[in-house]
């Protein structure tokens, strides 16, 4: 009696579960991870068309991470009218995500009679940006040391708007792992290309 193989495809088994490769599984993460630290960056917002009730204006910008209430890089500078204009580079410890609140440096500890800006908006600043329209403000005075009250005499914004102008960097981290992950899915696909596989059989018996 004469015994050959032949090979069969194999009907009505149950495939496997197929699992992502873990080089794949890793590129998931840094993809989340990348796009969360994106969202998350402080936010650069720049003042628009922003004019007081004598004429004078405000113009600059600062950047600020909602997350830690933290204000960075002011540069906010006010334009000549029934005040003299400052420029304000340093935040009053009372600003808050939805108070702006500016002061001068190099004018503290005691800040009697120098100048102080405050902007009270419509919403409040997250780490998503966007447009944020002024409702309020004065600019003045300050009327005691820690800047906690205001001189008389001050003026007031009429207009304007909040605009987040930061363009969101790639995350360090993803473009830290990225060339890894490339190397090892390069090496799957190798790996693949490669290797061989072996036909399964039945013995089948005339």
């Amino acid at each position: 009696m004469n015994t050959s193989i032949v090979c069969l495809p194999l009907q009505g088994a149950a495939r496997p579960r197929r699992r992502l490769h873990p080089s794949t599984t890793l590129l998931f993460i840094v993809l989340i991870v990348g796009a969360s630290q994106s969202f998350a960056a402080p936010i650069t917002w720049t003042l628009v068309d922003v004019v007081f009730d004598d004429g004078g204006v405000a113009t600059g910008s600062f950047t600020y991470d909602a997350d830690f209430n933290l204000f960075t890089s002011i540069a906010i500078t006010t334009s000549l009218g029934s005040l003299p204009g400052a420029t304000y580079d340093t935040p009053h410890p009372l600003a808050i995500e939805i108070f702006l609140f500016f002061l001068r440096a190099g004018d503290g500890p005691d800040y009697t009679n120098d100048p102080f800006l405050d902007f009270q908006l419509s919403a409040n600043m997250t780490n998503a940006g966007g447009i944020i329209p002024i409702r309020g403000g004065y600019e003045s005075m300050c009327g005691n040391s820690p800047c906690d009250a205001a001189l008389p005499g001050g003026r007031v914004p009429v207009q304007g708007s909040l605009v987040e102008t930061s363009i969101p960097e790639p995350s360090t981290l993803a473009l830290a792992i990225l060339p890894a992950v490339a190397m090892l899915l390069s090496r799957r696909r190798s790996h693949k290309h490669n290797g061989t596989r072996q036909p399964r059989s039945t013995l089948s018996r005339p």
